[in-house]
């Protein structure tokens, strides 16, 4: 979301209306031992889409119970209570309260956690603006996490949830006095940069509230490029203040304008001046040093010597991990690194003098700022690493957050802060290739779903990376201990994706097998393995996956299957075709289709354009090559026979909707809207038109898709006062934009 001058931002969100209360999600339920959710979140999609791995990220029971851990201070976020903000400092026009609204609820997904709803109201009058809600929970490591969003305008009835398609991490689950971290979205005002995110610091856990003079506050800074506001939480309380915009006064920070609970109490003053406010942060700040990042590179087992880029034997105990840092937005890569990972203590080792290690493999990291090279290893600089998801686990997916500061190449006393949040994608470096075996039916624990003894049962797996996809013999195995899984279970698998000559181009495999006539837990491997070519390009090799553990049970009771997929859009399945391919394409993955007492062994999709996939595979793409509305429908059947269904639309076009609803008095309306250009906010007209419309009643105007827009409304009201609202927007295709002018108070 991109942000805007906080009087425009405001004038926009204040309209006119009543009190909203509907929930977003289902009402909270305690769970019990029946209802125990295990929810992971959807699949992080690679390689353009093409290589889908789960995102690591999981919510257990006990999702809503969120404390987070500030300094000496705990907040906990499922018991904050709802509380009026009073805005100060802006203008007449602009002036607004903020409420916010904390509820226990389940998200669309299922996942428990705290739904926080705010709006702005016209201060000293009860007009409400659009009303936003985002629900949070706590994953399995205790960190935070936003799960979905949605915004309700006044004559919404039931919005449509935004469900967030990748994990956005808020809060660590301890954060110390002076720690950064970087947060998906600020949380207040809530706006997002998937591609940045923002820089989150713990500043005091002890401050006093300058306005409200509140004490024992934690005291939280985010920051954004020339973006920078200061939050004081109290447990019990909530939100007490927000600075947006101070001056400097006795090296002070001196609040002008802001939020409090309480407008009097305090002393005036907040925390030790660092810079200037919302719009001018003041700080020296480097985006490329206080990112979301993406990395890809390779690992290298103990004892391994890899044939790429004549890499030496690593002669230590611990696995190397070697990537590329890249921008999340642009793709240009920035820095490198090289990191030492202890497998068995879950460790990151820097300290290496006690080792024979090669050069090549020193745990080092790189990063270029401004031209100049900065950095950090075992003798220079100080970095703090915290895994958020596993490293070394079989999809080769990790994240990885960092904070501390590196030095200067040429300088060394010359120093710079450094966060980010790293999505890492490494893969195995060995002479035969970069081989994984993938189980997209596993969570991630490597447990598979459990399942009846002696029924029959289909695996899904997938070899990536392999030299040869089409020649590929295939095992599984099981046994009754991880240490010994050698029993042949079944030999050979199906390949669903074969070319004109039937040779197989996938390396994704079902295996369809009867389950051994055991009760408890067993442990299952899949085998792949191919011949070396003739021409000596590839030479044999055998891959096996991780060992999965599974549970079989005597008998479960009788139930239907569930089908579903997810797909790499969080909600609707819209948009427009690449303009140099003429395609849409859908990724989906349907392996999260279980049956209770039994195993899905068939998937038929029908994609609505006259194509119909009968008994294929659980994940893969199709492609629409024609503008239109469609539905994908999926049919799942069990090892018993039988089947569900779940469809979701799917609408394709290159053009959107600009709505303006008028919920005010019948008005004439000059509406003006133009192409927006976001580097210099400049503008040229693309229509122009003045229309009656009357109450409850709307305009929609056709607009092309995947550009930024402002539209500029004017009219005249009751009291012949001119009056002017404006609206920053960009459309996907297919996609409605409401807007409704500042006219729309009315009597209820």
């Amino acid at each position: 979301m991109k942000y805007l001058p906080f009087a425009v931002w405001a004038s926009l969100l204040v309209v006119a209306g009543c009190n909203m209360e509907t929930e977003i999600g289902e009402p909270y339920e305690q769970p019990g031992a029946d209802t125990e959710p295990f929810i992971t979140f959807s699949t992080v999609l690679l390689d353009n889409g093409f290589v889908g791995v789960p995102s690591y990220v999981t919510f257990g029971a006990d999702s809503a119970d969120m404390k987070v851990t500030f300094g000496a201070q705990t907040i906990d976020f499922a018991a904050l209570s709802s509380v009026r903000l009073y805005g100060y400092g802006f203008d007449e026009d602009a002036a607004s309260d903020t409420v916010f609204r904390f509820s226990e609820v389940s998200d669309t997904r299922g996942i428990h956690g705290t739904r926080i709803g705010y709006s702005q109201f016209k201060s000293n009058s009860s007009e409400v603006g659009e009303a936003d809600f985002h629900i949070m929970a706590k994953d399995i490591n205790g960190d935070i996490y936003l799960t979905e969003t949605s915004s309700q305008e006044r004559w919404q009835a039931d919005p449509e949830p935004y469900l967030q398609p990748e994990p956005k991490r808020l809060f660590k689950a301890q954060i110390e006095v002076g720690e950064s971290w970087v947060s998906q979205a600020s949380f207040f005002p809530w706006f997002y940069d998937a591609n940045l995110g923002w820089k989150g610091t713990l500043v005091a856990d002890d401050a006093v509230a300058p306005t409200s003079g509140e004490e024992n506050c934690v005291l939280l800074k985010f920051q954004k490029e020339n973006v920078a506001y200061y939050m004081y939480l109290k447990d019990g309380i909530g939100i007490v203040e927000i600075l947006w915009n101070w001056e400097n006064e006795n090296n002070l920070v001196k609040p002008i304008l802001g939020y409090s609970y309480k407008l009097d109490g305090g002393s005036g003053y907040g925390p030790e001046y660092t810079g200037f406010g919302y719009g001018d942060s003041g700080d020296t700040y480097d985006a490329s040093l206080t990112a979301k990042t993406y990395a890809q590179g390779y690992t290298v087992l103990p004892g391994e010597a890899p044939d790429y880029a004549d890499w030496p034997t690593n002669e230590s105990d611990y696995t190397v991990y070697r990537v590329a840092l890249a921008d999340a937005s642009s793709g240009v890569s920035f820095g490198t690194v090289t990191l030492l990972y202890d497998e068995q203590n879950n460790a990151f080792i820097t300290d290496t003098t006690e080792l024979t290690l090669a050069d090549a493999y020193q745990p080092i990291f790189t990063v270029i700022s401004d031209g100049e090279t900065f950095f950090a290893n075992s003798s220079f600089g100080d970095l703090a690493f915290d895994l958020t998801t596993p490293m070394n686990n079989q999809y080769g997916y990790s994240i990885l957050a960092v904070n501390g500061t590196l030095v200067k190449q040429t300088d060394t006393s010359v120093t710079k802060a450094f966060t980010a949040e790293i999505s890492m994608f490494y893969q195995r470096v060995v002479s035969s290739g970069d081989e994984a075996i993938i189980s997209y039916q596993a969570n991630v624990n490597n447990e598979l779903p459990s399942a009846v003894k002696g029924a029959e049962h289909r695996f899904d797996f997938e070899a990536i990376n392999l030299a040869v996809y089409d020649t590929l013999p295939t095992k599984v195995y099981y046994g009754t201990s991880p240490d010994s899984v050698e029993q042949l279970l079944k030999e050979g698998a199906s390949c669903y994706n074969a070319d004109a000559d039937g040779d197989c181009i996938s390396g994704f495999r079902s295996a369809f097998v009867t389950l051994p006539d055991v009760t408890g837990d067993i442990y299952i491997q899949f085998e792949v393995s191919y011949e070396a070519d003739s021409e000596g390009a590839y030479p044999a090799a055998t891959v096996r996956s991780p060992v999965y553990s599974m549970s079989l049970l005597a008998s479960a009771e009788a139930s239907e299957p569930v089908a579903q997929f997810i797909t790499n859009f969080p909600q609707d399945i819209r948009g427009s075709r690449d303009p140099d391919t003429g395609e849409f394409l859908v990724y989906l993955d349907a392996t999260k289709s279980y049956s209770l007492n039994g195993s899905i062994l068939r998937y038929d999709f029908d994609f609505g354009d006259g194509t119909v996939v009968e008994d294929k595979r659980s994940l893969g793409t199709y492609t629409y090559t024609d503008d239109g509305e469609y539905t994908i429908s999926l049919t799942v059947t069990d090892s018993n026979g039988a089947s569900a269904s779940y469809s979701q639309p799917v609408c394709v076009s290159d053009y959107g909707s600009f709505i303006l609803q008028n919920q005010g008095q019948p008005e004439t309306f000059s509406i003006q809207i133009g192409e927006y250009d976001e580097t210099d906010e400049t503008y040229y007209s693309i229509y122009y038109n003045s229309i009656y419309i009357g109450k409850g009643e709307v305009q929609e105007i056709e607009l092309e898709a995947n550009k930024a827009y402002i539209a500029i409304v004017e009219y005249t009201d009751s009291d012949l006062e001119e009056n002017r609202s404006v609206d920053y927007f960009s459309l996907e295709g297919c996609q409605d934009h409401y807007f409704v002018p500042d006219n729309s108070a009315v009597d209820d």
